[in-house]
């Protein structure tokens, strides 16, 4: 037991692990969107597409990947996950520099039609890569590292943060770094780095996790379940999705869950979307990866702010602080639709699916004093969303705490689980929307429902606040005020333990 704790060499190695998975998964995420606009330059349709798929396969197959996890071997269940999401990469972004490399030719075959083809390989593929990493998130960050700390929750703890760190550090330096490269090298040279890159990085992951499985005895101890009946459990599973809905709904946080839910339903967060539209404006890769790496650093001190504000403020104080802060920089992103340089024009009429332009079209790219000079809108737009990551990560670490304090322990995975699928759902919803209204025209109407989503998000976390007054002690008449006044000296009395967010995507 001991020797596991102290096995320094064995957690270094898992670091070392995380980290260069985490690196490909955000080089991939980054230039994936950044392509599909340099691919389809007239419109946001195929990132629209490619965001849909993600999330719609995430929430379908999430719960079988999870099965699949727990009835298989550790070394399995971690290797065929590194290697089924390697090759989609590597798959992907030789699609993409072949693209580049014979774009003429391409075209010509089929009418057209290979293209098409090839874009929708290229969103499979990364849709497969997707369930791949989420897979092996869960293998690695939920049960390996439990075991290695060998059920030490001051080890385990410092693992957990450790690899946060990883995540974050990864989320500012791979978007900057792969902005340069496709800035000042080229597409197609950017689409073979990242395919040698994961191939690269596979052989190393596999090899340092089967490292780890050999010394580690405690990873080959696992139960299995083969006893279920297929059909049996089949039903079980259906029974139990139901229900699970059920006691989200019975329960008293739901407006809660809901609330914070709204903020899923946006295209201010620096995902294909946002950095597609910016593209589409003049936006060189370079300066994208630089505002993304500026939102993550917002974002790291607002989880740093957290513990700081709940202590002075209160929980649910602090929960409005975020709340607020988030919606207020949204409106700044309002604002920047009606700036020069805005290319917002609402009697503009859309078919999204009538203009497949097969041809990849050189798109106009300015420097910071020219965007300056014709796109006064992105310097609001791009600072509603950096400043708007303090906010969100304040809510975010607010609503992780109220689920796990707020909940009963024998109904926190079922509650947690249900609101997960309704975060997902709100992600769907966003792309569906920029499926209908793809042109960087009709952009304005997504901020404004996004900006909208974020005030609808408060109102139901208020709504939230006045149905627990019951809970509180507080009678008919109680306010807000009242609620946050006693929230600020409760939280003076019994500070409690942080948690682990819920976002770490956004």
């Amino acid at each position: 037991m001991t020797a596991v704790r102290n096995c320094r060499r064995v957690y270094y190695m898992i670091y070392l692990s995380h980290a260069l998975s985490a690196w490909g998964d955000r080089m991939w995420d980054f230039a994936v969107g950044l392509y599909m606009v340099i691919l389809f330059p007239d419109s946001l349709l195929l990132t629209a597409v490619l965001g849909f798929s993600i999330s719609l396969a995430v929430t379908t197959f999430g719960g079988p990947l999870g099965t699949w996890i727990d009835k298989t071997k550790r070394i399995t269940s971690a290797t065929v996950s590194i290697i089924v999401q390697n090759a989609a990469v590597i798959l992907g972004s030789t699609a993409l520099a072949l693209t580049f490399a014979f774009s003429d030719e391409i075209q010509q075959v089929w009418n057209g039609s290979l293209q098409t083809l090839i874009y929708a390989f290229i969103i499979f593929v990364s849709v497969i890569a997707k369930l791949a990493s989420v897979t092996s998130d869960i293998a690695i960050e939920r049960d390996w590292i439990v075991i290695l700390t060998d059920g030490d929750e001051s080890s385990l703890a410092t693992m957990n943060s450790v690899m946060r760190t990883i995540d974050l550090t990864t989320k500012i330096l791979a978007p900057l770094a792969i902005g340069t490269l496709l800035t000042y090298w080229s597409q197609m040279s950017g689409a073979i780095f990242i395919a040698i890159w994961n191939l690269i990085s596979g052989f190393v992951e596999i090899y340092l996790l089967v490292i780890i499985y050999g010394d580690i005895p405690q990873l080959r101890l696992k139960h299995i379940d083969t006893e279920n009946e297929p059909g049996r459990r089949s039903r079980n599973a259906i029974k139990e999705c139901w229900g699970g809905w059920r006691q989200y709904l019975m329960h008293p946080i739901k407006w809660a869950g809901i609330g914070f839910s709204c903020l899923y339903m946006t295209v201010l967060g620096f995902d294909q979307t946002t950095t597609g539209y910016m593209y589409s404006q003049g936006v060189d890769e370079s300066f994208i990866g630089i505002t993304t790496s500026l939102g993550a650093i917002t974002g790291i001190i607002g989880s740093v702010s957290y513990p700081f504000l709940r202590r002075c403020c209160g929980k649910n104080s602090t929960t409005l602080i975020g709340y607020v802060s988030n919606a207020a920089c949204f409106f700044i992103c309002v604002v920047s639709i009606f700036t020069p340089g805005s290319p917002f024009d609402p009697t503009a009429i859309v078919n999204p699916f009538g203009k497949l332009n097969a041809t990849a079209v050189q798109q106009e790219k300015f420097s910071i004093a020219e965007l300056w000079e014709q796109r006064q809108n992105m310097f609001y737009f791009v600072a509603g969303i950096v400043f708007a990551r303090f906010g969100l990560w304040v809510t975010d670490l607010s609503i992780s705490q109220l689920l796990q304090d707020s909940v009963e322990e024998s109904k926190r995975g079922v509650i947690n689980g249900v609101q997960n699928s309704i975060n997902q759902s709100m992600d769907l919803i966003k792309f569906v929307f920029v499926i209908f209204l793809p042109s960087p025209q009709t952009f304005g109407y997504l901020i404004i429902l996004t900006w909208i989503f974020s005030i609808l998000g408060c109102l139901l976390h208020c709504l939230y606040l006045f149905r627990s007054r019951s809970h509180d002690g507080h009678g008919k008449d109680s306010t807000i005020g009242q609620l946050l006044e006693k929230d600020e000296s409760n939280s003076m009395e019994k500070p409690k333990t942080e948690r682990t967010p819920l976002l770490p995507t956004k």
